[in-house]
């Protein structure tokens, strides 16, 4: 008889409504929130490596937008995959939202059809996996 008690009592709180009817918690602790960048530029690899020359292509669109606009843009580079595959994640804290967006349009512009690159906005960023 206690045995079976026991398992009913454990086994109560397996299904959620059980637990929320009987008073128990049914959420698990999470993970702190990972900060979103307004934009993320991720330099992928489909079994190939990643584009030799889009590491280059950002820099030269970003460096141009400095300087038309007089500023230094924080870049955070989590390098996260095997075949050199990065995340180039954006605050753009340093500028307005009509300047970010500007530079938002001028990266997606410079890559577009290059499916080896994806420009994101307002997700998190990778953690870094590799030491370079």
């Amino acid at each position: 008889m206690r045995v079976g008690s026991l398992l009913l009592g454990v086994g109560a709180c397996v299904l959620p409504f059980a637990c929320a009817a009987s008073g128990g918690s049914t959420s698990r602790p999470s993970a702190p929130e990972l900060a979103r960048y307004p934009l993320v530029v991720t330099l992928s690899s489909i079994g190939q490596g990643t584009d030799p020359d889009a590491p280059g292509q950002l820099e030269r669109v970003v460096s141009d937008f400095e300087t038309q606009n007089a500023v230094f843009l924080a870049v955070k580079v989590a390098d996260w995959g095997k075949e050199g595959e990065d995340d180039y994640c954006y605050s753009l804290a340093e500028v307005s939202p009509e300047k970010a967006r500007s530079l938002i349009h001028a990266v997606r512009a410079a890559f577009a059809g290059n499916e080896l690159v994806q420009v994101r906005e307002n997700v998190a960023c990778r953690e870094s996996k590799n030491s370079r």
